[in-house]
């Protein structure tokens, strides 16, 4: 009988072994595509989100300027809300706060550019209405690449 229960074990093992190394094995597999994917998005997300502030900075140039450069029609920041949603749901919040203050900033763009149309004067950096124009915009913008890189510690 004993031997009987030593050849039933062996048997179990064995079916275990056959089923058990393949899984996991395709699960580290899995876990290691994911992971590169994850790296792969994060790059286009810190990529997307500077494409964002370069966009952001060619239209202040040309509204509050006047400096007639060529920007494109839309902005990036669908691509930065795209991979954000999907890939970084933990900084919606940060995406969130960007887009808020970047439509603070544009909207103070077009005051300006109005004001530039009725004979005011080009607002210079220094200014405090350009200050308190950039200032949130800029810090919305550097919190949510901050938390970004810690995030992207966990990917190492």
């Amino acid at each position: 009988m004993s031997g009987m229960f030593g050849v039933f074990i062996g048997g179990v093992l064995a079916l275990l072994g056959s089923w058990l190394g393949p899984w996991l094995s395709e699960s580290r597999k899995e876990a290691a595509k994911r992971r590169r994917r994850r790296i792969q998005k994060y790059e286009e997300l810190v990529s997307a989100i500077f494409e964002f502030d370069s966009w952001v900075d060619m239209l202040r140039r040309n509204q509050a300027w006047d400096e007639n450069l060529p920007t494109a029609c839309a902005s990036p920041f669908a691509k930065v809300l795209a991979i954000a949603d999907v890939y970084f749901p933990e900084c919606a919040e940060q995406v969130r706060a960007l887009s808020q203050a970047a439509e603070k900033y544009r909207h103070w763009m077009v005051k300006t550019h109005v004001a530039l149309g009725a004979g005011g004067a080009h607002p210079q950096l220094t200014s405090p209405e350009f200050v308190d124009a950039v200032k949130p915009y800029n810090a919305a913008r550097d919190r949510l690449l901050d938390d970004l890189r810690r995030n992207a510690e966990s990917l190492r």
